[in-house]
């Protein structure tokens, strides 16, 4: 039994990726590294899942900080699309109880009886709603009342958060008349959640908390919603293999990157990149290479050498991520928008239906007759 093993059966996960990865890493025999690379995503699961075990725990004596940033550590640590939708649906779950928590404290200090719920601005919807929604059913379970969801303008959140009432937009003003609550709670989105509550008769906000968002976590792509929504494969020992990479870990916005591929079997690939701004875009095939079937063992680059175009880096800054997608049936891929060179889906429908495209092909082929590898880079400002 090797020491990986051991540590395995110890419940040392950390210990074991560690050693997995090292044997991926310094052995050169084919068999001992493909046996290395298939346990490295089983193991860092594991991992993964311990960190969010010992966050629950740490949730149940009420510190919840320091449970957030065991979960948050968690998805540092890039887990499964499936192990990263648990982590996160814990992640909201917590949070939402202790906003509740906090709510229920001041209100009880100020004796309000109605509270409304807005929404969070300025980071992913997706988790904004997520947080909103966790929000409510926590405090509806307190069995006080539910609260009244409403909507407010990013404009309206900005001036409730300094107080600045007079550049409250008036459709805003409407919106917390018509509540009839007494107390709103809103909260913003970005490198950190701030949640705060305001007080409709006082006029006055107060802070609530203070938390890392999910989506500003290093290493995942900024857009981490949409991640989870394309294909995903954990490492196989054996059948069609594919990497992707790029010559650097980091790129500032203009700048020209290039993508490499290989597989060890004659393949169609296709690379997708999701990028910061939200849209996700078929760089391989692409009007210039139209040709995605590739040679065992050759290394592809995209754009060619000697193209008649290049990829610059779009930005906004954060974490770009990209997956290359082997098969040994074509996916058909329908222009859903497009501009001359690259098939572009933009909005999420467009996203969901170019990956329901891809899994019906997938799901028509052997374990070992597809494969996706995944790559990110930082974008940084241009300096």
């Amino acid at each position: 039994m090797s020491l990986a093993e051991i540590e395995e059966k110890l419940g040392d996960w950390d210990g074991a990726y560690n050693t997995w990865d090292s044997l991926f890493k310094l052995t050169q025999e084919s068999r001992v590294r493909e046996l290395a690379q298939a346990s490295l995503q089983r193991v860092n699961d594991a991992r993964v899942i311990s960190r969010l075990v010992k966050g629950e725990q740490v949730a149940q004596t009420g510190d919840y900080d320091s449970a957030l940033r065991l979960l948050l550590d968690a998805v540092t640590l890039k887990p499964s699309p499936r192990t990263f939708d648990r982590v996160r649906n814990r992640y909201f779950e917590l949070l939402g109880r202790w906003f509740s928590e906090k709510v229920s404290s001041v209100r009880t200090t100020h004796g309000w009886k109605s509270i409304a719920v807005a929404n969070f601005t300025g980071g992913s919807e997706v988790e904004g709603y997520s947080i909103r929604d966790r929000i409510c059913s926590d405090i509806a379970a307190t069995g006080i009342d539910s609260p009244k969801l409403i909507f407010l303008s990013e404009d309206g959140i900005a001036a409730l958060q300094k107080v600045a009432l007079d550049q409250l937009p008036e459709q805003d003003k409407k919106e917390l008349d018509k509540s009839g609550a007494d107390a709103v709670v809103f909260g913003t989105l970005g490198g950190q959640l701030q949640g705060y509550i305001f007080d409709i008769k006082a006029r006055q906000t107060q802070p609530l908390l203070v938390a890392q968002s999910l989506s500003s976590i290093p290493g995942f792509p900024s857009n981490i919603e949409a991640w989870t929504r394309l294909p995903s494969k954990n490492a196989t020992s054996q059948g069609l293999r594919v990497e992707v990479w790029t010559e650097k870990a980091s790129y500032s916005i203009d700048e020209e990157a290039v993508f490499y591929i290989r597989s060890n079997r004659d393949c169609y690939v296709t690379l997708l990149d999701l990028q910061t701004s939200g849209g996700l875009y078929v760089l391989f095939p692409n009007s210039f290479q139209k040709e995605n079937y590739v040679s065992a063992n050759r290394i592809y680059s995209i754009p060619a050498s000697q193209a008649s175009f290049s990829i610059n880096v779009a930005g906004p800054k954060g974490v770009e991520g990209v997956k290359a997608i082997a098969t040994t049936k074509p996916i058909n891929l329908v222009r859903l928008t497009g501009n001359e060179t690259f098939i572009v889906a933009r909005t999420s429908e467009h996203q969901v239906e170019l990956c329901k495209n891809i899994q019906s092909v997938l799901g028509e082929l052997n374990d070992d007759d597809w494969d996706i590898s995944e790559w990110t880079f930082e974008i940084k400002q241009r300096q």
